[in-house]
């Protein structure tokens, strides 16, 4: 019985087998029927489900050009400050700052402007092979009580990101009158938003 059996196999199966036709077939899960032993739990699914192909993540965003001529800008970003409240990342010791900046001109590292920067960025315009570039967030009343009798002592440009909603607004927000005065003594004011937020 088993010997006719092979045989009537072998006579159905064909002489040669294309590549094609020797690739293991691919065979869909057999359906379970859904089982809940809590009749408040979802069911499971009829097959199983395969989990999404990670997302493929997002190009690096295109560096800034930077004139290839060896030229390096460094931007030192501060905050604010004060001698006797407690460091933080966003706030500095006046004389810490103070120490910082004579740094800068015992090392002989020129202090440029920010529209030097932006000009030297356009290609129209030259700077030191290495430049300092100063910046000031926010807007507080000690950039103008700590920092700015410092950076106006050294001849020192700097720019002031404020945000508009804060000027004038009392208490320890930079007033116009003071933003005025900086601005005539190398301060270049940026936006920082209208509210911050």
């Amino acid at each position: 019985m088993l010997r006719r059996l092979l045989i009537a196999i072998s006579l159905t199966l064909p002489v040669s087998l294309s590549a094609a036709e020797t690739r293991p077939a691919v065979i869909p899960p057999v359906a379970e029927k859904p089982v809940a032993a809590d009749p408040n739990a979802p069911a499971k699914p009829a097959y199983p489900v395969t989990p999404p192909a990670p997302a493929t993540p997002p190009a690096e965003p295109a560096a800034p050009e930077i004139p290839d001529d060896g030229v390096r800008v460094s931007i030192l970003g501060y905050h604010d400050f004060s001698e006797t409240d407690k460091e933080t990342d966003m706030k500095i010791h006046t004389s810490k700052f103070r120490q910082e900046m004579k740094a800068l001109k015992d090392m002989g590292l020129p202090v440029i402007s920010m529209a030097d920067f932006q000009a030297w960025k356009r290609g129209e315009k030259t700077i030191p092979e290495k430049s300092i570039l100063i910046t000031i967030d926010d807007g507080w009343k000690a950039v103008y009580t700590d920092a700015y009798p410092i950076l106006k002592e050294y001849g020192y440009p700097f720019t002031i990101f404020l945000y508009k909603n804060y000027v004038d607004g009392g208490g320890r927000a930079l007033t116009s009158t003071m933003i005025q005065e900086m601005q005539q003594n190398g301060a270049t004011i940026g936006s920082h938003s209208v509210s911050h937020p």
